[in-house]
């Protein structure tokens, strides 16, 4: 089974990780505030200390973040989930970024051999 990561748990990416899990799926969850995830592990996801660890632990990563800000040091940044994400793993990008944002990040992820597909 593909083992999936959520990094941002806001309102849509804690429903998009609830949701997973009610279906059965091995979700993997990283947010800035620890208080956002104690609600999803006690359902089953499980929780990484950073968005590196996360991203070597899974086949995808959905990014639910607030800005591009929050983007570039979650996802690129020195401990960034790209950076442990295996050849071929795939980001599904739903945050708040504009379209140069994700131009940007399209360039950084083609550098390790990560699929991007981003939602608008």
């Amino acid at each position: 089974m593909t083992k999936l990561g959520i990094l941002g748990l806001g309102k849509m990416g804690s429903a998009f990780a609830l949701n997973l899990l009610l279906k059965g799926h091995e979700v993997h969850v990283y947010n800035r505030s620890k208080e956002r995830l104690r609600e999803l592990v006690a359902k089953g996801a499980i929780a990484h200390p950073s968005p590196y660890e996360l991203g070597k632990s899974v086949d995808v990563v959905v990014t639910s973040l607030t800005d591009q800000d929050v983007v570039e040091i979650i996802v690129m940044g020195k401990d960034g989930a790209l950076h442990g994400m295996k050849r071929g793993a795939l980001w599904i990008e739903m945050s708040t970024i504009d379209p140069d944002a994700s131009h940007q990040a399209s360039k950084q992820r083609s550098q390790g051999s990560i699929g991007l597909m981003p939602q608008s």
